[in-house]
């Protein structure tokens, strides 16, 4: 066995409280030889203090310079200088980052590319852009830690996501699973609730550090996450005991946010905090920019080659509850500083024949707020007289439970990163892949992306759909366009068709404070190049295919025709390097991987500087069939739910005027007669704020 040494990132009361004795454990069974600390200088009193009283001492402890913007990564070299200061000579290193959350991608970032072994703390990582919770970068930035870690020998492993115990894992899932395979019977409604119990005063909503909301997220990554991986795991059952079902699942929600927050309470009680409303007006951008404290949502699992519904349900994650908080300020020296109490409700049903319902919930004992035990009751019920080895009604009562054991265990549980990607999908930034291992498809942006960045919840519908469809590779689709479009082939989406009246009446209304300069992704044949060209633009023009037959068409036009300058590129691979007055992108981005979308969306935006116009227009919702019937999708493709789609073009384009039109879409098979596509086509007109 080889010792190693421990970096410590992050010294707080959790740490020094929870973990620490397991560190000095490790230490005296020869697991590791020492550990060192790395936190900030502003901390380094409280650093201190800690490690005073600490029952093994660290090897060694280093400071780093606050920034001055708390939501500001730590630079790499920074880390770098750190780590090395702190390594011991000839000892191999591991590294726990247990730092607030928006620090973690650059701890995590550097120990992943210099093969380093890691923990790191629930949740892994909460991108932090412009000082502003980022959701729609975190399932990049998992794919890409992921995949560079798959090409080292270092391990990279994270706290368990899900809130393990005898009772959710034994007496729900396991017990759940061996009747729905027994009976062959379906999960047909599933109801969860957890209640947080977190009681924060409006002043903490700005101010803390610790659990914070300033910087756009809140609840969903303070610890509902837990239970969303528990739902996740409950609702894959279905895929599990039926695995040649294609399943959608279909979500509305609603939010509640700290602009809500003084209104919620008890104005008595308030007032004996000293607490006051919000410094900002409702409807200011202010009371956007915190994050969510309660989300409660409505959800449908329905079988996608029939349309009908399978299961039903409810899922809630709230704060606003019943707390045992009697202190105006926060106390030192306390974890349970907001007098947090949890209350999990479930029940999962089988259609007629049986159900489950837990409780479990904290009960304070003694004085202090951390002096918390958890109990469970279990009830079940059943058709007895239909299934003669059940009963009608029993029920378990459970006490001295803990909720997080599995967060003691996780090295050893092998929770290791690319095993947490699916439950990230679920909780923040979740349909953006919408492959994930798991059978069971991420759940939706509705809960992730909306309750952190805008208030109305209501009426977002997400499908998306479980990995059984038959993959057709990127390959083959470039080749078929490669083929057909030079040769004047129509294709059943009609590339030969004119441009759009909505792309006319844009291009008419475009007065000359745009650039003129256009970028057109995706040209095809080439009618919205030339439009744009005719209209006195100068054109970059991009796509895969040979440019010969757009060339031909030039070639043949008048004095327009110098203005267009043809790129044989992959949408994906072309670098916006300038400020395109116009960018047009026509039935090209639901191609390309999700990432890519919204990079090339990104990059676009980043390099608008004058009265700018973007035209796309964008396949979602998408369903292919051969001429057999079989689900096809092809690799790698963004696959979008509307609502998903449209979230991410209001997070990319924020602060643009933005017009969405969608409308439905079908292809028939030429041989068949069968309907072969069936879509929602999605046309966005975004106009940059100078217009």
């Amino acid at each position: 066995m080889s010792a190693h040494h421990l970096i410590v990132i992050g010294f707080d009361e959790i740490v020094a409280n929870k973990y620490l004795p397991s560190i000095r454990d490790a230490i005296g069974s020869g697991h590791i030889m020492s550990y060192s600390i790395i936190d900030l200088e502003s901390q380094r009193a409280e650093i201190d203090r800690r490690i005073s009283t600490a029952s093994v001492k660290p090897r060694g402890v280093v400071y780093l310079p606050d920034s001055g913007d708390r939501a500001q990564e730590t630079p790499q070299e920074l880390i770098e200088t750190a780590i090395r200061r702190l390594r011991v000579h000839g000892v191999p290193t591991k590294v726990y980052i247990a730092t607030e959350v928006r620090a973690h991608e650059a701890y995590l970032r550097f120990c992943v590319e210099n093969h380093i072994d890691s923990l790191v703390e629930k949740p892994v990582l909460a991108p932090v852009v412009d000082g502003r919770f980022k959701p729609s970068y975190i399932t990049k930035t998992m794919d890409e830690l992921i995949g560079v870690a798959a090409d080292s020998a270092a391990t990279h492993s994270v706290m368990t996501l899900s809130r393990y115990h005898q009772i959710y894992n034994q007496k729900v899932i396991a017990s759940l699973r061996e009747r729905m395979e027994r009976w062959e019977a379906p999960l047909t409604s599933f109801h969860l609730r957890a209640a947080g119990g977190v009681w924060n005063l409006q002043r903490e909503f700005e101010s803390r550090d610790d659990h914070p909301y300033k910087y756009g997220y809140g609840m969903m990554m303070h610890g509902a996450y837990h239970y969303v991986d528990l739902a996740t795991q409950i609702l894959a059952l279905n895929a599990d005991v039926f695995p040649n079902l294609q399943l959608r699942l279909e979500v509305s929600a609603f939010g509640a946010f700290p602009i809500d927050q003084h209104q919620r309470v008890s104005q008595p009680i308030a007032r004996r905090f000293a607490d006051g409303g919000a410094g900002w007006p409702a409807d200011s951008d202010a009371s956007f920019r915190f994050g969510e404290t309660d989300v409660t949502s409505t959800f449908r699992l329905v079988d996608a080659a029939t349309g009908r519904t399978i299961s039903l349900g409810t899922l809630s994650f709230e704060q606003t509850t019943p707390s045992i908080r009697n202190w105006a300020d926060l106390p030192d020296g306390l974890y349970n500083v907001n007098g947090r109490t949890s209350s999990v409700d479930l029940e999962a049903q089988l259609s007629t024949l049986f159900s489950t319902h837990v409780h479990c919930y904290d009960i304070p004992r003694g004085v202090r707020a951390d002096g918390i035990d958890a109990f469970a009751r279990v009830t079940t019920r059943a058709n007895a007289a239909l299934l003669p080895d059940e009963q009608y009604v029993a029920e378990e009562s459970f006490d001295g439970l803990f909720h997080s054991d599995s967060n003691l265990s996780s090295c050893s549980t092998g929770c290791t990163a690319p095993n947490t990607a699916a439950p990230w999908r679920v909780t923040c930034d979740p349909c953006r892949s919408p492959r994930p291992s798991p059978r069971l498809c991420s759940l939706p942006d509705a809960w992730s992306r909306c309750p952190s960045r805008r208030r109305p919840l209501q009426n977002t519908q997400v499908n998306e759909e479980l990995p059984m469809q038959q993959s057709i590779s990127k390959a083959s689709v470039h080749a078929f366009y490669a083929d057909a479009i030079p040769h004047g082939r129509n294709t059943a989406e009609n590339l030969q068709a004119a441009t759009s009246e909505r792309f006319n009446t844009l291009l008419e209304s475009i007065d000359n404070q745009t650039p003129r300069t256009a970028l057109d992704l995706g040209y095809g044949v080439g009618n919205y190049t030339l439009a744009l060209a005719r209209a006195g633009f100068r054109v970059v023009a991009v796509d895969q295919i040979p440019c010969t037959s757009l060339l031909r068409r030039i070639g043949r036009a008048g004095d327009w025709a110098h203005r267009i300058e043809p790129r044989r590129c992959l949408a994906e691979d072309f670098t916006i390097e300038e400020d395109f007055g116009v960018v047009v992108a026509k039935d090209v981005l639901h191609y390309l991987a999700r990432h890519d979308v919204e990079t090339l969306l990104t990059r676009a935006v980043a390099q608008a500087h004058g009265a700018n116009h973007h035209y796309l227009e964008v396949f979602t919702g998408i369903a292919r069939r051969s001429p057999s019937g079989q689900l096809l999708c092809i690799e790698g493709e963004a696959d979008y739910s509307p609502d998903a789609f449209r979230h991410v073009i209001e997070e990319i384009y924020d602060g643009w005027d933005l017009s969405f039109h969608w409308s439905d879409h079908s292809e028939q098979d030429s041989q068949t007669g069968r309907t072969c596509f069936e879509a929602t086509r999605a046309t966005v007109i975004a106009a940059s704020p100078a217009v």
